[in-house]
């Protein structure tokens, strides 16, 4: 008996020590902006938000299929809620790759693929970002990906078929995630 409030005891303090110790940032090795757009992304592998949110701007703008324009405390909302949920989403982020953009210095191309439950449906979704950098810090997130795939996997079997060639869903699916990334920042604040 004794042994096992040991036990749970020095579990709680590591858990509780853990908690408060503070997250060791993710530093790029430079301020280029496929370092940059590297060590952003390795944070969001690694459900790490506080070194994903040191590596945004003030005013980062967020952009893709489901959330069209989202910025600042918002656009970092939407990680954070991300990151919050991967117990229940068992999402993990695989990096394949980040090249700098041959046309803008600025810019930093990744490919990467989110992998996870969306309403108990497994999603493998491809995403091509292009990231652009400034100050050292991500600015602006722009993703890329065939929303019809990830709407049939999402919606699952039965509706997601049906449903993602129409121009309604996306706008339904819009609608909702807003509505959702309002509700975990409502009850979720920082």
């Amino acid at each position: 008996m004794h042994s096992q409030l040991f036990t749970l005891f020095v579990s709680f303090a590591t858990l509780s020590l853990g908690a408060i110790a503070a997250p060791a940032i993710a530093a790029p090795r430079s301020s280029s902006p496929a370092d940059v757009a590297t060590a952003f992304l390795t944070a969001y592998s690694n459900m790490d938000y506080p070194s994903l949110a040191a590596l945004t701007t003030d005013d980062f703008v967020f952009q893709d299929a489901a959330y069209p324009n989202i910025e600042g405390d918002v656009a970092r909302g939407m990680y954070r809620w991300f990151i919050h949920d991967q117990a229940k989403t068992q999402m993990k982020v695989i990096i394949h790759n980040v090249q700098p953009n041959p046309t803008d210095s600025n810019i930093a191309i990744a490919s990467f693929t989110d992998d996870y439950l969306f309403n108990g449906n497994h999603v493998i979704n491809n995403i091509t970002s292009t990231i652009t950098v400034a100050d050292g810090k991500v600015a602006l997130e722009q993703d890329a990906y065939s929303f019809e795939a990830w709407a049939e996997q999402a919606l699952g079997p039965l509706v997601g078929p049906l449903a993602a060639p129409l121009d309604v869903t996306q706008k339904i699916i819009q609608i909702t995630a807003k509505v959702e990334l309002d509700s975990f920042m409502l009850f979720n604040p920082l």
